[in-house]
């Protein structure tokens, strides 16, 4: 599939933060990705985003499992595309 699922988990500035969640989330979930964006503020961000997922049903497994993992850090894992 040219443009799988993944599971935004947050867009975060500071790299101690950015190196700890993608640490946590690789010893659970496998391949963890960057995506270097900006806000609309000029504030520029990662995305940290995980897995590749060719059905939207898979990755809404995954934002579940992140949700869980994550609940009292106040994380609301989305899923998107992979672009």
């Amino acid at each position: 599939q040219a443009d799988p699922y993944v599971v935004q988990v947050a867009s975060l500035t500071d790299p101690k933060n950015i190196q700890a969640l993608t640490k946590e989330l690789e010893n659970t979930f496998g391949v963890v990705t960057l995506q270097s964006a900006v806000t609309r503020g000029g504030l520029s961000v990662k995305r940290v985003r995980v897995g590749s997922y060719t059905t939207r049903q898979d990755a809404e497994q995954a934002a579940e499992q992140i949700a869980k993992l994550l609940k009292d850090r106040g994380v609301e894992p989305f899923i998107t595309r992979q672009r």
